[in-house]
């Protein structure tokens, strides 16, 4: 599974410029089990590629705690954008 999110991480940079994915929901709650070889598998297609290294620089992938609900978050964060509001310190940012 990690690789396949890694997968979809490298190709989300590649074709759109993500530069921070925030997993949610209740594969969040796999924790580090999860998180440790997604960031694995994207170490290894940096080192492996300078395309995939350039591609992603700085890029962080990131859990959101399961506890909270992501989608509200992200459409709140997009209605916020779409209508010109500034950002609140917090909202959006994690």
């Amino acid at each position: 599974m990690a690789g396949h999110l890694a997968g979809a991480i490298r190709s989300l940079a590649l074709t759109i410029g993500v530069r921070r994915v925030v997993i949610g929901g209740g594969v969040a709650a796999a924790g580090s089990a999860l998180l440790d070889p997604v960031r694995s598998h994207i170490a290894r297609d940096r080192a492996a590629s300078p395309l995939v290294q350039a591609a992603l620089g700085d890029a962080t992938v990131e859990l959101l705690s399961p506890t909270e609900a992501p989608g509200a978050r992200g459409a709140a964060t997009i209605a916020r954008n779409r209508i010109g509001l500034p950002q609140r310190e917090g909202v959006g940012e994690r």
